[in-house]
């Protein structure tokens, strides 16, 4: 068995941060605020979970193909033998589980695939046709430019009259 090198501590780095985020992912309710509304998943959304879903399945054969074998690697250091691959699944499941809480009306905000967006970021919204939400906000990050962006929605029809009125609450 080797030492530990700067590749297994990066690796245990990354390891590290992936569970920090997953944690305070599921503990989102505290800084988001509780659910109010949960829009329908579109096929987009629904097609990047099925990807990484497959990506986490293939990852995980490879972990366990390699945990089952362990014996056979004896001379090769546990940390960077296995790291890799339980990375690679930790990073799936993080990205399922955003993509399934994607599209969520929260008190303190919207959840979108790319973040969180708050009420006193959003500037104004509109439908362009008759399921699609544009959503145009300003982000109030440190290191985010100030220019106003665009978010699209792809909203069923029936939740759309929900979502306008919560929205119109919501914005004032």
């Amino acid at each position: 068995m080797g030492e530990i090198k700067f590749f297994d501590i990066i690796l245990l780095l990354a390891a590290i941060s992936v569970i920090y985020q997953f944690i305070k992912d599921l503990n989102r309710k505290k800084y988001v605020g509780k659910l109010i509304f949960k829009a329908s998943q579109d096929f987009d959304s629904k097609a990047t979970i099925f990807f990484w879903s497959m990506l986490g399945c293939i990852w995980l054969f490879f972990l366990i193909a390699r945990g089952v074998n362990i014996e056979r690697y004896d001379y090769m250091h546990p940390i960077r033998m296995i790291m890799p691959r339980a990375v690679w699944v930790l990073i799936s499941l993080q990205y399922i589980y955003k993509y399934h809480n994607n599209k969520e009306i929260r008190e303190r905000g919207i959840t979108t695939d790319t973040g969180f967006i708050y009420w006193k970021e959003i500037v104004c919204y509109d439908w362009k046709e008759s399921n699609k939400l544009e959503i145009t906000y300003r982000p109030s990050g440190r290191f985010s430019l100030k220019k106003e962006r665009n978010k699209i929605w792809t909203i069923e029809n029936e939740d759309k009259k929900e979502i306008s009125k919560l929205f119109d609450d919501l914005i004032g």
